[in-house]
């Protein structure tokens, strides 16, 4: 599955992920131009966490990431990649938590 992200008629590939099992699901908040992705085994958790977080802001979302252990991408003003609940920062491969 490789995410991509549009803002204003530009596509930019941002990430790729490789499933064997499970579900993946990406909300869009055109008003906020956001979206997330999460990956989960079922597809309506995956849909659901996907909606939460493009409808709330990344300082709402990310306790939700921790507490469930939540994988995937915020696309926004940032990006913030979080991977079984901690934020993956892209510049130094450190993981936050």
């Amino acid at each position: 599955m490789i995410i991509k992200f549009a803002p204003q008629n530009k596509v930019e590939k941002i990430t790729k992920y490789y499933l064997q099992n499970g579900a993946i699901a990406t909300a869009r908040n055109e008003r906020d131009d956001k979206q997330t992705t999460v990956i989960r085994s079922s597809l309506v958790e995956a849909g659901i966490w996907s909606l939460v977080g493009s409808s709330a802001h990344v300082e709402e979302f990310m306790p939700f990431v921790a507490h469930y252990n939540l994988t995937g991408i915020m696309i926004g003003k940032d990006v913030v990649n979080f991977n079984l609940g901690s934020v993956i920062k892209n510049n130094d491969s450190a993981v936050e938590r």
